[in-house]
C-alpha cells in the first residue's frame, strides 16, 4: 500500500502546514511585519526584524509601536533600521544584504514617529498620534528623549527642523529632561536655522528659563562653534551670571572664532557699546540687594548699591582663555588704571575675588612679557595692598624673562617680618626663575631654619610624649571597664534587677574615668600642640627643598627643548639622585644637632619624591612656553602626556601647549578629549 495514502485526515494537515510554512522567508523582513499586529509574537517578530536590519520594516514597526503602547524597544529598532551602515559595519553586525554595498540611512521612514515621540499630547491638538508626550507617563517621557537623540544623530535638514519646533514647544516641568535633550541633540548641528534658533532662545528671556535650559542652549552653541553666536552668548554671560552657566559661556565663547578677543577687549576697556547699554539699561555692574530666583525681584533692596566689576572679570577671564598675546598690553594697563572691586556680592557679603584676580589669572596663562616690569613694580612696594603684592607674585615667573626679579624675590622669602602668605609665593616665584647652583644655596637656607624648628619642636614633642601615652593608656582602661561594667548591668537586668555589687562596680567604672580625664586632657594640651607645630615646620621644610627641583631641571637641561620635555618621564627615585646632590642630610627622627649620613633617595617617602616630579615638570613646562616655537616638536610628548592624573603636571602641560603647539593642530583635539574623558568626575583635574 502507498505509504502516504495510510497517513489520517490530522497528519496529512500538519504536513501541508510544514510545507506551506516554508514558503514563507524568513530572512524576508516582510515575512515578521505581518507578525506585528499579534500581541503573542510582537517581541519575537521585533526581535527577528532587528537581526535582519532592513529599514523596509521601519513604516510597519512604527505602526506597531503606535498600537501596541509605545514601548520604547519598538521606537530603539526604528532608530537603529534608521541608522547608516558601511560595508565593514553590516558585516560586523550579520547583516548579510548589506555586507558589499552598506546600509544607506533611511531616517525619512522614522521622521514620522520619532517626531510623534516629541510632540506633546493635547486633547485639542487635530492629527495628533498614540505616542505623543504624556508627561504623566515615564515611558512617554523617556521615549521623547530617545526620539531627540535619534534625531540628532540623523543629520538631516528634516531632522533638524523637527528639532527646532520641539524647542519651541511648551513642554511641562515634568517633561523638562526631553528639551534638555532636544538642546544636546541640535548641538550636533552647523546650520543657521539651528544656530538662530539657539540664539533667539537665549536672546529671548535667559533670566526667565529654568538655569538648566540656558546652560543646555549654551552647551549646544559651544559644540556648534559659530561666530554668529557670539553677541548673544556675551548677553547670556552677565544677563545670567550664574557660575555654571559662565563656564559654558567660556567654553562656547573660547569656540566661536577669532572675533571673540576683539569683543572682550572692547568689553575689557569699556568701549563695547552694546554691552556698556545693557549694564546701564539692568544696573548689572550695581549690587543693589539679593535677587528672588524665581522672580528674579530684588527681595531687600539696599542703598545706594554697591558696585561690582563682574563686566571686566569675565571679559579678563576668557581673554586668557583665547591665549591672545596682544591681550596682555590691554591687562596691563588695567592693573594701573582700575581699583579692586568685587566680581558679586552675596547676603551683602562680597565675594572675595576681584576682576584684578582674573587679571593676574589671564597674564599667566597668556605668558607675553608685556609688563613684566609693572608686574614686578607692583609686588616689590613694600608699602602696596599685601593680596596685590601676592597675585602680583603669582604671575610674574610666567611672564618675565631669565633671572630678573630672582634676586628680590628671595629677598622677601627670606624675610622673617614678611606676611606668610607673600613669603610662600615669593619662594614659588623664587624657584621657577632661578637659575643656578648658588641660587639653591636660598632654598636651602630657608629649609634649614624649618628643619631646625622642626626637630625641635619635635624633641620638645618628644619629651612630652611619654606623659601623653601614660594618661591615654589610664583612660583606655578605665573606659575599657566602665564598658564592661556596663555591660554586665545591662544583662543582670538593668537598675531593677542589677546587683547592688554591679551597680557600685559601675559607678566606681565611672569614678576612674571622671578622674582621668583630666589629667589626659592636661597632658594631650601639652603634647599636641608640639606635635602639630613639628610637622608643620616639616611641611615647611620639604617645601622649599621640593623648590631645589625646580631649579635643578633647569640647570639639568641647559636650555635643551627635548630635555625639559622628558621630565614628563622622569623617575621619582631619579629625580631624587639628582636633588640629593643638594639636599644631603634630611631625616625626620634625628635629635637635634645630629646628621644623617644618608641621601635623600634613602629617607624621602615615595609621595615626596613624586613631588620633586611634579615640581620639577612645572617648571621644564613652564620654560618651554617660553620658548614658544623653539618648542614646537615638542608638541606630540605633551598631548601624550596631558591625560595625566597629577593636577600640577596636567596643569603645566595645558599652560604650555598653546603657546608651543601649531596652529591649526590635527592631532590637538583628539588627544585633549582623550584628557578630558580621564579627568571626567575627577574634581581636582
Amino acid at each position: 500500500m502507498n505509504r502516504l495514502r495510510t497517513l489520517s485526515t490530522a497528519g496529512l494537515a500538519a504536513v501541508l502546514f510544514i510545507f506551506g510554512a516554508c514558503k514563507q522567508n524568513e530572512f524576508d523582513a516582510d515575512t515578521w511585519t505581518d507578525q506585528l499586529d499579534d500581541s503573542h509574537e510582537f517581541e519575537h517578530a521585533l526581535t527577528e526584524i532587528e537581526h535582519l536590519g532592513d529599514p523596509k520594516a521601519i513604516p510597519a514597526v512604527g505602526k506597531a509601536w503606535e498600537n501596541q503602547g509605545c514601548p520604547q524597544r519598538a521606537l530603539q529598532v526604528m532608530t537603529d533600521l534608521a541608522h547608516p551602515l558601511t560595508p565593514e559595519e553590516a558585516d560586523k553586525g550579520n547583516f548579510a544584504d548589506f555586507a558589499k554595498s552598506g546600509r544607506p540611512a533611511s531616517w525619512d521612514k522614522a521622521l514620522p514617529f520619532l517626531t510623534e515621540a516629541l510632540q506633546p499630547y493635547s486633547p485639542d491638538a487635530t492629527g495628533g498620534g498614540k505616542c505623543n508626550l504624556d508627561d504623566t507617563s515615564p515611558r512617554s517621557i523617556e521615549n521623547a528623549g530617545k526620539a531627540a537623540e535619534a534625531l540628532g544623530q540623523a543629520q538631516t535638514d528634516q531632522a533638524a527642523q523637527v528639532l527646532i519646533d520641539a524647542l519651541g514647544q511648551k513642554y511641562s516641568p515634568k517633561a523638562q529632561p526631553v528639551r534638555l535633550q532636544v538642546l544636546l541633540a541640535l548641538g550636533k548641528y552647523k546650520s543657521g536655522a539651528v544656530v538662530k534658533a539657539l540664539t533667539d532662545l537665549l536672546r529671548n528671556s535667559p533670566e526667565n528659563e529654568p538655569p538648566a535650559i540656558v546652560l543646555g542652549a549654551v552647551s549646544a552653541l559651544a559644540q556648534i562653534k559659530s561666530p554668529e553666536a557670539t553677541e548673544v552668548l556675551i548677553e547670556t554671560m552677565y544677563r545670567v551670571p550664574l557660575g555654571p552657566v559662565f563656564a559654558q559661556v567660556r567654553r562656547a565663547l573660547v569656540a566661536s572664532g577669532p572675533n571673540v578677543a576683539g569683543e572682550m577687549k572692547k568689553i575689557l576697556n569699556g568701549t563695547h557699546e552694546q554691552v556698556n547699554k545693557l549694564f546701564a539699561d539692568n544696573k548689572l555692574d550695581q549690587y543693589c540687594g539679593d535677587k528672588d530666583i524665581a522672580t528674579g525681584k530684588i527681595t531687600k533692596p539696599i542703598t545706594p548699591c554697591k558696585p561690582t566689576s563682574i563686566k571686566e572679570y569675565y571679559a579678563a577671564i576668557i581673554l586668557g582663555d583665547l591665549y591672545d598675546q596682544s591681550a596682555a598690553k590691554d591687562l596691563v594697563a588695567k592693573l594701573q588704571s582700575d581699583k579692586p572691586q568685587p566680581v558679586s556680592y552675596s547676603q551683602g557679603n562680597p565675594a572675595p575675588n576681584s576682576q584684578f584676580n582674573a587679571y593676574y589669572d589671564s597674564l599667566r596663562k597668556i605668558g607675553a612679557s608685556d609688563g613684566a616690569d609693572v608686574v614686578m613694580k607692583i609686588w616689590n612696594d613694600p608699602k602696596g595692598d599685601i593680596q596685590q603684592r601676592v597675585n602680583a607674585v603669582g604671575a610674574y615667573p610666567f611672564i618675565a624673562r631669565g633671572s630678573t626679579g630672582a634676586a628680590e624675590l628671595g629677598k622677601i622669602a627670606a624675610d622673617n617680618g614678611a606676611d606668610d602668605a607673600l613669603r610662600l609665593e615669593a619662594a614659588t616665584a623664587y624657584a621657577r626663575l632661578a637659575q643656578n647652583e648658588s641660587d639653591i644655596n636660598a632654598l636651602l637656607e630657608l629649609a634649614a631654619k624649618y628643619k631646625k624648628a622642626a626637630d625641635e619642636a619635635a624633641g620638645k614633642a618628644e619629651a612630652k610624649r611619654p606623659a601623653y601615652e601614660a594618661a591615654k593608656k589610664t583612660l583606655d582602661d578605665a573606659k575599657a571597664k566602665l564598658a564592661a561594667a556596663k555591660a554586665q548591668f545591662q544583662k543582670e537586668g538593668g537598675i531593677k534587677k542589677a546587683s547592688a555589687e554591679t551597680i557600685n562596680a559601675m559607678t566606681a567604672a565611672q569614678k576612674a574615668v571622671d578622674d582621668a580625664d583630666e589629667p589626659y586632657d592636661n597632658a594631650r594640651a601639652e603634647w599636641k600642640p608640639l606635635d602639630n607645630a613639628a610637622k608643620d615646620y616639616r611641611s615647611y621644610q620639604r617645601t622649599f627643598e621640593t623648590h631645589v627641583a625646580r631649579v635643578e631641571v633647569y640647570i639639568h637641561c641647559k636650555g635643551n627643548a627635548k630635555c625639559f620635555a622628558d621630565a614628563l618621564d622622569a623617575k621619582p627615585d631619579e629625580i631624587a639622585v639628582r636633588v640629593g646632590k643638594y639636599v644631603k642630610t634630611i631625616n625626620n627622627k634625628l635629635p637635634a644637632g645630629q646628621k644623617d649620613p644618608r641621601s635623600i633617595d634613602d629617607v624621602w617617602t615615595d609621595n615626596d619624591k613624586k613631588g620633586l616630579v611634579a615640581a620639577g615638570v612645572e617648571r621644564a613646562m613652564l620654560e618651554l612656553g617660553k620658548m614658544g616655537e623653539g618648542a614646537r616638536d615638542q608638541t606630540a610628548a605633551l598631548l601624550d602626556h596631558a591625560k595625566t592624573e597629577d593636577r600640577l603636571v596636567r596643569q603645566s602641560i595645558l599652560l604650555a601647549l598653546p603657546k608651543v603647539a601649531p596652529k591649526p593642530c590635527p592631532d590637538c583635539e583628539a588627544k585633549l578629549d582623550a584628557a578630558i574623558k580621564v579627568g571626567s568626575g575627577k574634581s581636582e583635574l
